[in-house]
């Protein structure tokens, strides 16, 4: 029992589709919009505060990296060792120290100072006012010294002090310069804070995060929470959490709610720690909570006026593509909807004019197709009765030969009378390998009594494709060619080779013949007419198989020439390979 169609019209599904999209959203954001807000903008802050932090980690390594970097070529620098070993060594020396010196710590984005101490205090060369605690006859076994005679490296010292010139400093790099004897020297970098704070700055851009740097014995070297009561050390309860996996987490901080997130450096020497206050953001997530809310109620009453004068707008286009496609439907295809508008029910409408008009222009191709293909019925069958007639008379001369005793007549008029039959018996236009090799053979054999002992024919077929399907005559017009066009015209015997395989899912037919070839203007021309499918008189045959083949099975599909005028020609057809009549026939009508 077919089933009742619900009454409801457009106009009302419409309606009520409003209303739905409408009141469904607001219940949703009224009873979620704070729950979702906060969790999406926490979110969404923990990745910006991770990324940020991880882009002002990267710069701060990148820092060190290049001052390091910097320091070690300075120190394995030969002229500096020669002016350690000998301090008195001259004023053009010293000035072209120094002037390495300024180039080292000028040449990079950050202002940092440089000094040179020798080991026995005597060389002193710096880029501004040495500090007291360089005092290398005080200090050498305390402090920045005492950590780069433990290493042969560039060692990246906490150092937290004001300089000479009144630069705070929260960072100094050292390294001991050493020959046979031992240490000769030191070179130190001093980083001033405004250069880490530079690169804070930068990488932060508007979030307002608040950097912390620690190194792993937990010694600050530069706090932005409480630069006006600098403290030695980081004294949070979670720092011992900087070792673990653990690299977020919301705690209160004198009173007021707050996201940390640290980040190790890329030696694990230092932690970036980034602090934000989430004080003013819940604040903006309830504003933001209670400002959508109304407007969505504002837009529900809006969207419920506003529903019922838009939708009998947009209804009566489609009533009247509906009465149109009920005309077509009682086949009056002269009918057209006549819709002004530009959205998309007026291209629809256009469309639905363009379709009409193309079904009615196929109709009238149609009935023309079937008028010309009864008279190609009718003119094939015209055709056929010269065929029976010339086989008819084939077959009273093979037997007036046979009485007579001449072979060869015989053998030709038997293997014509093939050919002549298949023509006329055969309607199908797919036929088999097998039955194909059956008509060539035919053909080969009155070839080959017309060219008595001129060629010879080898051939090298797969019998497991014996029965795949191909198209009828593709295979003979090729052999064709390579005889009358290039065997006939050689100067002694030839030989003609037919190769038939399997490529995977193609099927490739080769014949290549050892006759003059072709020469090469004259093979690009024919592989022009080929490609471009303009065919000339002289190519019918070729031609005919190659645009065949493309039109039943596809552009990859086709014929191809290869020829040499010193060794031959071979012509390549590659097909699909197929097992099935029916659907290759259908495939290859045209």
């Amino acid at each position: 029992m077919e089933k009742r169609k619900s009454k409801i019209g457009f106009f009302a599904k419409l309606s009520l589709s409003f209303g739905a999209i409408c009141v469904i959203p607001i219940l949703v954001l009224g009873i979620f919009s704070f729950l979702f807000s906060y969790r999406l903008s926490l979110g969404s802050l923990k990745e910006q505060v991770k990324s940020t932090l991880a882009h002002s980690t990267t710069a701060f390594d990148q820092m060190v990296n290049e001052y390091s970097q910097a320091l070690e070529t300075f120190c394995n620098d030969q002229e500096v060792r020669r002016i350690l070993r000998s301090p008195g060594s001259g004023s053009n020396a010293n000035s072209r120290i120094y002037l390495k010196m300024f180039l080292l710590v000028k040449g990079k984005s950050l202002n940092a100072a440089m000094y040179l101490i020798g080991n026995d205090g005597k060389l002193q060369m710096a880029t501004i006012e040495p500090p007291r605690q360089y005092d290398i006859t005080i200090y050498r076994n305390w402090g920045i010294f005492a950590a780069a005679q433990n290493s042969t490296k560039v060692v990246v010292y906490p150092n937290v002090y004001v300089n000479t010139v009144g630069k705070p400093i929260s960072l100094s790099l050292i390294k001991g310069i050493r020959d046979e004897s031992g240490i000769i020297g030191y070179a130190i970098i001093d980083i001033p804070t405004d250069s880490i704070a530079a690169i804070c700055n930068e990488s932060r851009g508007a979030l307002p995060l608040i950097y912390t740097i620690v190194d792993h014995h937990y010694y600050t070297i530069y706090d932005e929470s409480k630069r006006k009561q600098q403290t030695a050390f980081y004294d949070s309860p979670f720092r011992y959490e900087f070792k673990t996996r653990k690299c977020w987490r919301i705690s209160k901080i004198d009173g007021r709610n707050a996201l940390i997130w640290n980040n190790s450096s890329q030696n694990r020497q230092f932690f970036m720690v980034g602090t934000l206050y989430l004080d003013l953001i819940i604040e903006n997530i309830k504003l933001i909570s209670v400002v959508t809310v109304g407007i969505s109620i504002i837009a529900f009453i809006l969207c419920i006026i506003l529903s019922i004068v838009f939708t009998k707008k947009i209804i009566r286009p489609i009533q009247l593509i509906v009465k149109a496609m009920q005309k077509v439907e009682a086949g009056e295809f002269d009918v057209r909807v006549e819709v002004d508008s530009k959205d998309e029910i007026g291209f629809m409408a256009n469309r639905f004019n363009d379709m009409i008009k193309n079904i009615d222009e196929l109709f009238q191709t149609n009935l023309e197709k079937q008028d010309r293909l009864r008279l190609a019925e009718l003119q094939a069958l015209q055709a056929q009765i010269n065929p029976h007639f010339l086989y008819n008379t084939l077959d009273s001369i093979k037997w007036l030969a046979k009485l007579n005793g001449i072979k060869e007549i015989e053998v030709i008029v038997i293997q014509l009378g093939k050919l002549l039959k298949n023509s006329i018996n055969n309607q199908n236009e797919m036929t088999t390998i097998r039955e194909s090799l059956e008509i060539i053979d035919s053909y080969l054999t009155i070839q080959t009594i017309r060219y008595s002992g001129r060629f010879e024919v080898t051939k090298e077929i797969d019998p497991n494709i014996l029965d795949c399907y191909i198209p009828r005559l593709i295979i003979q017009p090729i052999i064709e060619n390579a005889i009358i066009h290039g065997i006939a015209r050689k100067i002694g015997p030839g030989k003609l080779d037919i190769k038939i395989t399997q490529a995977g899912a193609d099927i490739v037919i080769e014949v290549t013949d050892d006759g003059v070839g072709i020469e090469t203007p004259r093979l690009q021309q024919i592989q022009a007419e080929l490609e471009s499918d303009q065919r000339k008189n002289q190519n019918i045959g070729i031609y005919n198989v190659n645009r065949r083949l493309k039109l039943a099975y596809g552009e990859r599909y086709g014929v191809s020439i290869d020829s040499d005028p010193a060794k031959g020609t071979k012509v390549r057809l590659v097909l699909p390979l197929n097992y099935s009549q029916e659907k290759t026939a259908a495939e290859v009508q045209v």
